[in-house]
């Protein structure tokens, strides 16, 4: 006959003792991947590249390991497009990032997509897209000060370096009127 109790002993100890791996939740399968892009810190362009490699695929396993959790999601598929983008792949970087704003989640997390965008569409010279993406910022996400302001200064540079000086300057007169403090020093 099989006793109940020495089995389950064998299994707790097998699971306190780390020998079967506990089941992940979605943010510690984050805070793996952090830790993966942390560790390219410093390493030669080799193993710089496998790191970072790991560290997409466990967030592409976040999305399909809770693709029912849009604000988990939204935030996997960021940190998907900012790895792409510092791999160099750029398309799958813009992907990435559109995939981020169909999702529900925190306006930070969408407003930190459309500036990658943003980011994406200067470096390809798509300056009305990028104005779009800085415009979206600053009009849809009221409840993220510091990323409109940083989206307004963005958009301030973008109009002058397309020397359109008058946009320019009425965006920066926006920035002073709305964040008078900005232009301060340890305040």
């Amino acid at each position: 006959m099989f006793e109940f109790r020495p089995a389950l002993t064998l299994l707790l100890f097998t699971l306190i003792g780390g020998l079967l791996p506990a089941q992940d939740d979605a943010e510690t399968l984050i805070a793996m991947a952090r830790k993966q892009e942390a560790e390219a810190r410093g390493k030669s362009q080799e193993d710089r590249q496998i790191c970072l490699e790991d560290a997409l695929k466990t967030y592409r396993s976040v999305l399909t390991r809770f693709p029912a959790d849009s604000a988990v999601c939204q935030r996997a598929w960021y940190e998907v497009g900012s790895l792409e983008r510092r791999l160099g792949r750029i398309d799958a970087a813009r992907e990435a990032y559109e995939s981020a704003l169909g999702k529900e989640g925190p306006d930070r997390i969408a407003t930190r997509a459309l500036d990658g965008l943003a980011s994406i569409h200067r470096r390809q010279k798509s300056l009305e897209q990028a104005e779009g993406c800085l415009k979206r910022i600053v009009a849809d996400y009221p409840s993220e000060p510091r990323a409109q302001a940083e989206a307004r200064l963005d958009l301030m540079r973008l109009y002058r370096a397309s020397k359109r000086f008058r946009e320019a300057i009425q965006v920066g007169e926006e920035i002073i009127r709305e964040h008078p403090s900005i232009w301060r020093v340890n305040v």
